[in-house]
């Protein structure tokens, strides 16, 4: 199975090592932190979504990433939120498995800022 055709729990879980979030205590987001770092970083990663899979396609993974548990529910709201700058543009191109690796690296990136606080 090719890693574009992969369902989303497969995505979830080879992303993630093989292991869930809540059993390892991999990168799982909640809340977005504050600062000048974490909005810029925020802001890239979800021009990274949109640009590559519309605001649909971005608005989607957000979800998708909430119930992997990679992200909690205050910071699904408030990626919501800084959508909403984005303009409304389509693609009819599909978020692949490299997309999601990078979203995790994002993730990551975001919490590791919010644990030296």
């Amino acid at each position: 199975e090719s890693d574009d055709q992969q369902t989303p729990a497969a995505v979830a879980h080879d992303v993630a090592g093989g292991q869930s979030t809540q059993a390892t205590g991999r990168p799982y987001l909640e809340p977005i932190p504050g600062g000048y770092w974490a909005e810029r970083r925020v802001l890239e990663w979800l021009e990274f979504l949109v640009a590559t899979g519309g605001t649909d396609g971005a608005t989607g993974a957000i979800d998708f990433y909430r119930s992997v548990g990679w992200i909690g529910p205050r910071a699904e709201t408030r990626l919501k939120e800084y959508l909403t700058i984005f303009p409304q543009t389509a693609t009819d191109q599909s978020l692949t498995y490299d997309d999601h690796r990078q979203s995790l690296e994002y993730i990551a990136a975001l919490r590791g800022q919010r644990q030296r606080w």
